[in-house]
């Protein structure tokens, strides 16, 4: 009994730190200070498994399709490459300022099945700058970006590293 006692302390006290931590603004959210070791480990592993559990079931179509990957590739030049980058495309300086930086998508895109890339695509990642594009773009629209996505890594891995 003393010890559940002990443990429902602890968690009271830390709840109150980190209360008093946010409340009177002493975690820095300036995007030109980077984040904490522990901050930026817990928001990639919380992203990581989130993408992995609400991606669960979404069946992607065949990627093969060369007017598909068309598509897919103007909306992303459009759309994507000035955050991103691209084959012979650099980013614009803006996206330097953005924190976390976007990543290098011909390196990340292989660490995503295409179902996880279509709902990144779809719903955006809060806090990270990646918006939303379900309001814009219909399904078919986001299949076609997630089938431009994998020509850049040249990738066909369906599994998630």
């Amino acid at each position: 009994m003393r010890t559940l006692l002990a443990i429902f302390f602890v968690l009271i006290i830390l709840i109150a730190i980190g209360f008093t931590y946010s409340f009177f603004g002493i975690y820095n959210v300036a995007a030109s200070n980077p984040r904490y070791g522990i901050t930026e480990w817990f928001l990639s592993s919380t992203m990581d498994a989130s993408v992995k559990r609400h991606s669960q079931g979404i069946i992607a179509p065949s990627m093969d399709k060369p007017e598909m990957k068309a598509a897919g590739n103007r909306y992303y030049s459009s759309l994507c490459a000035d955050c991103h980058g691209g084959p012979k495309v650099k980013r614009e300086t803006f996206a330097t300022g953005l924190n976390p930086n976007p990543p290098d998508l011909e390196k990340a895109v292989s660490d995503w099945t295409n179902p996880q890339l279509f709902w990144i695509v779809k719903n955006g990642v809060k806090m990270t700058g990646m918006p939303s594009f379900e309001a814009n773009f219909n399904n078919n629209q986001i299949w076609e970006i997630v089938s431009y996505l994998r020509t850049l890594s040249h990738s066909t891995s369906e599994t998630r590293h």
